[in-house]
């Protein structure tokens, strides 16, 4: 005899092929049909005990016609073919005992509570319109029913039962389209839930592979070189010739670092914008004086035009965004080249524009379009993660602005922030 949870795996398999609702359909027809199947061998052991032999041949032909067909279709995967024939062979079924209790026993069996039993099972088994269309038949079948009895048995009418058989049916009705809604509201949610699983998923092996190889290479030269002045290979002199290229490594695995540490927070929707008054002048004079050592060890010949340019944003992701920008300029210039960094204000919008002679990008488009994260090398063989572009999307749409792009290979790019200025707008203290 195999182990209780095999039999039950045979019973009721777990389908590949099946997900969300059909698996559920699916098990639930197995559920159903397996359990009236039990219950009609049983039925009709009992009846031949009692010697009701009609009754054991009824138990028969359901068996044989109704149950093992339901089964084959359904394990045959064809549910839709599965719900129509064990429904429609359970209504035939009603009406055939109906005609024989009017007919023969001459008394009210109540074969109309199959049609209820019918009405909860349409619920699971078909979708909305579908399971109300039928529900609707079995409960003007019901009253039918009801009517016809009271008509051929002589018996009194009654429009309490009428009613009872109305309100049923009206509750059947009105709670299966609630519980379709809720069943396909949760669908939808598992299917989201499950993309944003796979792409949590897909994230995290992208941070670890940039993590495992984008990082480990700049972090092993500098280890080289340090290694080299302690065990005397480079003297003081020749290190601090390497000072600059150094710097500049230095500040690329940080700024990298710093990129990942603020795109997984993003992912995991802990970051929020607290924006405050600033200027774009002052905020970039600072990040300018950072790159001091790069733009020196490329020769790159740095312009600026800058005007007062007061914006309401978040001066931390703002910072982060600045340094991105300027990184991917100095990165994709080739030495010799040049960078003019412009800000102005325009009514209730503050700018800040970068332009470079660099190598350009293949395609102009808005950079507040998603795109996918493509790690490149600079024109010094600079190394980059690809998260730079993403995360500045990201914070400029936080913080309710704009960040354009437009760009050609060989000819530059040129790109471009614009925040709002809502100082005269004191509601506005937290962007979401």
């Amino acid at each position: 005899m195999p182990p209780i949870n095999n039999l039950q795996l045979m019973i009721f398999p777990n389908n590949p092929n099946l997900t969300g609702l059909e698996l559920f359909r699916f098990r639930s027809l197995l559920i159903i049909t397996w359990f009236v199947l039990l219950l009609t061998i049983f039925s009709f052991f009992v009846n031949l005990y009692v010697q009701d032999y009609r009754s054991a041949i009824s138990n028969s032909i359901v068996f044989t016609f109704c149950l093992i067909p339901v089964l084959w279709l359904t394990y045959r995967l064809r549910l839709q073919l599965a719900s129509c024939y064990l429904i429609a062979v359970s209504y035939t079924s009603s009406l055939l005992a109906f005609w024989l209790d009017i007919t023969l026993n001459k008394k009210d069996m109540h074969p109309e509570l199959m049609l209820i039993l019918m009405a909860i099972g349409t619920i699971i088994l078909f979708e909305m319109k579908q399971s109300i269309v039928i529900v609707v038949l079995l409960g003007v079948t019901f009253q039918a029913y009801r009517i016809i009895i009271m008509k051929f048995l002589d018996q009194p009418f009654e429009v309490g039962q009428l009613l009872n058989g109305f309100s049923v049916f009206s509750c059947l009705i009105y709670f299966n389209y609630f519980t379709q809604k809720l069943i396909r509201s949760a669908e939808e949610a598992l299917v989201k839930k499950n993309e944003q699983l796979t792409k949590s998923i897909d994230i995290k092996d992208k941070l670890f592979g940039i993590i495992g190889h984008d990082l480990r290479s700049p972090i092993a030269s500098l280890k080289t070189q340090l290694m080299g002045i302690h065990d005397g290979y480079i003297t003081p002199l020749d290190f601090q010739q390497r000072t600059g290229r150094l710097m500049q490594m230095v500040d690329g695995v940080y700024l990298a670092l710093d990129n990942l540490l603020h795109w997984s927070m993003l992912q995991r929707d802990q970051l929020l914008a607290r924006p405050t008054t600033l200027d774009l002048t002052q905020l970039i004079e600072s990040v300018l004086y950072l790159y001091t050592a790069e733009l020196k060890e490329k020769n790159l010949a740095l312009t600026t035009c800058l005007q007062p340019a007061r914006v309401v944003a978040d001066e931390l992701q703002l910072q982060i965004v600045l340094r991105n920008l300027l990184h991917n300029a100095i990165k994709f210039t080739p030495a010799g080249g040049s960078i003019h960094v412009s800000t102005g204000q325009h009514d209730h919008t503050g700018w800040l524009r970068i332009t470079d002679s660099g190598v350009g990008m293949p395609i102009s488009r808005p950079a507040s379009l998603p795109g996918q994260v493509i790690p490149s090398r600079g024109t010094a063989g600079e190394k980059g993660t690809g998260l730079g572009l993403e995360l500045c999307r990201e914070f400029m749409r936080l913080n309710q602005g704009e960040l354009l792009i437009d760009s050609q290979m060989g000819k530059g790019t040129n790109v471009t922030i614009r925040l709002n200025n809502f100082a005269n707008a004191t509601d506005k203290q937290l962007f979401y």
